[in-house]
């Protein structure tokens, strides 16, 4: 197993381990109060949890430096996160003010991270996110409220598979062929 400081893992956290919605979802494990900047109001947000996010983010913890790369807005996503991340698996959080603005989307750029490429991956469920970094990263379907979805736990042996490797080009080259 390598050590957490040499490899790195980066993941957005929108519809790849939680669902939120300003409605009532039955399902729903939380709910928070987000007041508005500049005004009184507050708006309530359901969160609903992806199944298996413990157990993933708890052995993604166990093999890598995680950390959150998020486009969605700081006052948004931290509490999100720190509903879903209580063991405190994201050393680093980095919201849409760390993202590059291409074309419409917003962009996680991996090399602002400091950390070396080859040993870097993305997860993320939307290509448009890693478009400056696509050798880096695993896809994740999105998710909005499957209760019976298994896509986590499916992607446990892969990313155990990636943190045994040397370089993450040659292995995601190697698990991506047909």
């Amino acid at each position: 197993m390598r050590a957490r400081s040499v490899w790195s893992l980066t993941w957005t956290k929108r519809w790849c381990t939680a669902h939120s919605s300003p409605s009532v979802m039955l399902t729903s494990l939380y709910l928070w109060r987000l007041k508005e900047q500049h005004t009184s109001f507050l708006s309530q947000v359901f969160v609903l949890k992806r199944p298996h996010v413990d157990e993933f983010l708890q052995r993604m913890g166990e093999l890598f430096e995680c950390v959150l790369f998020t486009a969605s807005l700081a006052k948004y996503a931290d509490p999100v996160t720190d509903l879903l991340d209580q063991c405190g698996v994201f050393r680093t959080r980095l919201f849409r003010e760390s993202c590059v603005f291409h074309q419409g989307c917003y962009v996680k750029d991996l090399s602002r991270l400091g950390r070396q490429l080859n040993k870097t991956l993305i997860l993320d469920n939307s290509p448009a996110s890693y478009i400056f970094h696509p050798e880096n990263a695993v896809p994740v379907v999105s998710w909005f409220d499957d209760l019976e979805d298994t896509e986590l736990l499916s992607l446990l042996p892969v990313f155990e598979e990636l943190s045994e490797a040397e370089d993450v080009y040659a292995k995601l080259q190697q698990l991506r062929a047909p």
